[in-house]
């Protein structure tokens, strides 16, 4: 019986330990919307406020697209960076992809290649728009390296257990920020544009240097830091190794990147309420990612809580996260099959009626996306730990595909006659999609468990 009561107590130990490591995980991604919304109101209230939303929009989307491998740095360190020699080796390969995303992005802010890609892939022709994404261009092409500083060592600080610090330096981030945007508004100072691009630009590297100081205070280095993790290799990191691990996660988000406007693409070419359709998506798109967004780094537990020698482990990760999305998932039905829905849609977003009606059928086909995710991002999390990537940038074409084959389906097929929102079938696609590639995460990942276990 004491023994039983031992292995209780021992379980409940290690769901308090997963809890604290993931919780700052979790809080981080609703500080950063915050200061996405922040920015926005700012930039309402600064000289050319609508031409300053709308081509700041052009410049964060296409930044974020060009850049978006560097958010797999974190994930990369954690999974590759073991020793003093994986640790520079790891450190020169971020550097190279970091330094080539920066050229890329001071070509098209610098030289006559950001007018023709604005006027000929955009299609900005108005010259004032034009000046405008040129400023924005000009301070943004900055991120890569400063947002390289700040997942390098939010990585080490992952694979430490000290995720604490990482919601510190997003709330310092928020407060200097504030009072920029703040000191803008006042004095009137900056366009609108220049204002966001700075607010985001230099939040980063705020961020990025206080994670820094943090892991200097607690390691004296970030070379310290690796070599202190507690995660285990069996063989040593080529630079090959780290290619291999890394492409695929690269690729992964920059389809995920791609993955929204193909939706808005499918639902624009539908033949009724356009408009009302692309509002109603993107509203509860939005809305839905203020759930799910903080089940993205639960792959962040598998990587560093789950040993391949130990199948209890992974039994207490696998539940924790199972747990996690199942709780969303539930309070995300609650909303969408009571008033809830309809009032914060309404009253608080703001949509007009018909909008908030159709948001709540969308918002329930959503609904599932956090236990599907969660699940996923927990089996995600093993075959970065087993360096197999490749399955996973696999696993996000084929998602990407079934989005597109039910959005053509639904196109030139008899359902297209039938009166259903097609903002409901472009929620319908994403969640399909994102349940298919879950599937085969697992399918994958499972076979891994079963060669160590």
């Amino acid at each position: 019986m004491n023994n039983k009561k031992a292995l209780i107590h021992s379980m409940n130990s290690k769901y308090y330990n997963i809890m604290i490591f993931f919780l700052p995980l979790a809080i981080t991604p609703f500080f950063i919307s915050l200061m996405h919304s922040l920015v926005n109101a700012s930039m309402a209230r600064l000289p050319y406020p609508e031409l300053s939303i709308a081509i700041f929009s052009v410049v964060r989307s296409t930044s974020n697209t060009i850049r978006a491998p560097t958010r797999m740095i974190m994930q990369t360190y954690i999974a590759m960076a073991k020793d003093k020699e994986s640790f520079y080796l790891v450190t020169k390969f971020v550097c190279l992809i970091s330094v080539s995303i920066f050229l890329i992005l001071f070509l098209l802010g610098f030289t006559p290649l950001g007018e023709f890609f604005l006027r000929n892939f955009l299609g900005l022709q108005d010259l004032q728009a034009i000046k405008l994404a040129y400023i924005g261009f000009r301070i943004t092409c900055f991120l890569p390296i400063l947002e390289t500083i700040r997942n390098t060592n939010r990585g080490l600080a992952i694979s430490n257990g000290i995720t604490k610090i990482i919601p510190i330096g997003t709330v310092v981030r928020l407060v200097v920020i504030l009072m920029f945007l703040i000191f803008s508004i006042r004095t009137q100072f900056f366009l609108g544009i220049t204002a966001a691009s700075l607010a985001w630009t230099l939040g980063i590297g705020i961020e990025g240097l206080v994670v820094l100081a943090c892991i200097i205070y607690y390691f004296s280095s970030p070379l310290k830091a690796s070599i202190q993790s507690s995660k285990i290799f069996n063989e040593d990191i080529t630079f090959k190794n780290i290619v291999v691990f890394f492409v695929p996660l690269a690729l992964m988000v920059i389809l995920l990147q791609f993955l929204i406007p193909i939706i808005q693409s499918g639902i624009a070419r539908s033949s009724r309420n356009t408009t009302i359709n692309l509002a109603t998506f993107g509203v509860t798109y939005e809305l839905m990612r203020v759930f799910t967004d903080p089940l993205r780094n639960l792959h962040q537990c598998s990587l560093v809580f789950v040993n391949k020698n130990d199948e209890n482990s992974w039994i207490i990760v696998k539940r924790f996260c199972l747990y996690s999305g199942l709780i969303i998932t539930t309070i995300m039905l609650l909303m969408s099959v009571t008033p809830i829905g309809y009032w914060i849609l309404f009253y608080l977003v703001g949509v007009s009626k018909d909008i908030a009606k159709s948001g709540r059928i969308v918002f329930f086909v959503f609904s599932f996306l956090p236990l599907i995710r969660s699940i996923k991002e927990a089996h995600w999390g093993l075959l970065m730990d087993s360096q197999n990537t490749r399955l996973i940038g696999i696993a996000k074409i084929i998602n990407v595909l079934a989005v597109i084959l039910i959005l053509l389906i639904s196109n030139i097929s008899p359902i297209s006659k039938i009166k259903i929102s097609f903002a409901i079938i472009g929620a319908f696609s994403y969640t399909i999609g994102e349940m298919i590639e879950a599937i085969i995460i697992i399918r994958y990942s499972n076979k891994y468990l079963k060669i160590h276990h």
